[in-house]
């Protein structure tokens, strides 16, 4: 199929072996992110690890990572199409089979990120009004997607600051205070884990 040949002479594919590589090349960006979480998924159903925390990017960035598995879905849908179309002149290719099973990894992984019994979102924020409107942006978002957030963090907390709980009313806010920073990294760690939990 990649290389434009086929068993029949007569017969020519319509997409070049460089229209092929343009199609192929035309990877969703994120797919590497994805891959990862279908991996992390992969070791918890194997038991290897009981939990995994990741620490995710930006907002915008986190959005796109969980709207992935949607885009994806779709990409593969047309890669799907466009084989289907030309299987004749292909005949079933190992790619696709591959192809198949990645969309059923990646359908799988949406339905973990939204399952509360399985995944759940901790917000962090600091009492900054652009980080405070983010965090609610986030948050409706989160909420319509279906993906679980129960708790939220107010980092760097200080006494006489506002409490921000009361405009998240569906969390829990937990209240950090800033750490000293002559605290070696993993110390710092400790004592944070200490005042949440």
């Amino acid at each position: 199929m990649m290389s434009g040949q086929s068993d029949d002479d007569s017969m020519q594919i319509a997409y070049t072996p460089q229209a092929w590589r343009q199609i192929v090349a035309q990877a969703l960006p994120g797919i590497d992110e994805m891959l990862s979480l279908i991996t992390v998924m992969n070791l918890l159903e194997k038991g290897e690890q009981d939990l995994i925390i990741l620490d995710t990017a930006p907002t915008g960035h986190l959005l796109r990572f969980l709207e992935m598995p949607i885009a994806l879905g779709g990409w593969l849908a047309w890669i799907f199409k466009l084989w289907i179309k030309y299987q004749d002149v292909v005949g079933r290719t190992e790619l696709m089979g591959r192809l198949r099973s990645l969309r059923q990894q990646v359908m799988q992984a949406q339905k973990k990120l939204k399952d509360a019994q399985h995944t759940e979102f901790i917000g962090v924020l600091q009492a900054q009004s652009a980080i405070v409107a983010e965090a609610e942006r986030l948050n409706q978002t989160l909420t319509e997607m279906g993906v679980s957030q129960r708790y939220l963090v107010h980092n760097r907390f200080e006494l006489g600051q506002e409490d921000l709980s009361s405009l998240f009313k569906a969390q829990t806010m937990v209240q950090l205070t800033a750490l000293p920073q002559t605290l070696l990294p993993l110390d710092q760690v400790k004592a944070a884990a200490q005042l949440v939990f």
